[in-house]
């Protein structure tokens, strides 16, 4: 199955393919609306202890709607930790370009490279003398 499954189907007497993202349906029987906290999602994650077991209940179910978002929600937490990985990566050689610029930066200073080359460049054009454009 793919991180973000689809259904494909055709319909009798037709021979058009019908194609659609397959998400979990709302169980609108249900009294009351569920808002699930961190803890609660727990139980989807893809190293849960009991996760057969999860998975076996989400097959008894018969709902491919469920067991696809199911998959998508474990892909999605896998493809954020992936992420999250690369980008402390990522800021670790931030930091070390940052330490490396901020060296070079003081290193600058302590020479006084800006005045030394605006001397430098003052008094080359002055041996050169005024320059003539001519248009």
């Amino acid at each position: 199955m793919t991180s973000d499954p689809y259904a494909i189907g055709m319909r009798e007497g037709d021979v058009s393919f019908y194609c659609g993202r397959l998400t979990a349906q709302a169980q609108r029987d249900r009294e009351e609306d569920v808002r699930y906290s961190q803890d609660d999602l727990y139980l989807f994650k893809g190293g849960f202890v009991d996760r057969d077991e999860v998975d076996r209940s989400v097959e008894d179910i018969g709902d491919l709607s469920l067991k696809a978002e199911v998959h998508r929600y474990r892909c999605a937490c896998a493809e954020i930790v992936r992420l999250q990985q690369e980008i402390d990566v990522l800021q670790g050689r931030k930091y070390t370009a940052v330490c490396t610029r901020d060296g070079a930066v003081r290193r600058l200073e302590e020479a006084y490279a800006i005045q030394r080359i605006e001397e430098e460049t003052a008094r080359r054009r002055a041996r050169a003398g005024p320059q003539v454009i001519q248009l």
